[in-house]
């Protein structure tokens, strides 16, 4: 991919993440987790317990509404798409638990792995 075509796969990912974020957190933009989430993000922290936190919220809101839950999906389902275009240098693995349950991926360079749900299936 040259290099002005890459551009314009991130851009099209970064309005698809920006779209992403302020679905999410028009939905559980009052959890402190995802506060919480956002702050670490900004500081580069990785924190398990905090991304936890966050990916049972979002099982618990997609499993109370399922029009969520398909939007969700399909926000995530667009993300994949666009992120096929770019250079293989990213990967997104996402996995679900549970029944119907969709993911937030978080854009960026190299390999992530997103996991929402109930782990196992079972609540």
């Amino acid at each position: 991919m040259t290099p002005r075509a890459d551009e314009e796969v991130n851009r099209t990912i970064d309005a698809l993440m920006d779209r992403l974020h302020d679905f999410v957190s028009g939905r559980i933009g009052d959890d402190p987790a995802l506060t919480q989430l956002e702050r670490e993000a900004a500081d580069g922290i990785e924190n398990p317990l905090t991304e936890k936190r966050v990916e049972l919220s979002l099982a618990n809101a997609a499993a109370q509404d399922a029009t969520f839950a398909q939007e969700l999906e399909r926000l995530v389902s667009e993300i994949r798409a666009a992120n096929q275009d770019s250079a293989p240098k990213s990967t997104v693995n996402i996995n679900a638990h549970g029944h119907d349950q969709a993911q937030m991926p978080i854009q960026g360079q190299g390999v992530q792995d997103n996991r929402f749900g109930f782990p196992g299936g079972s609540r």
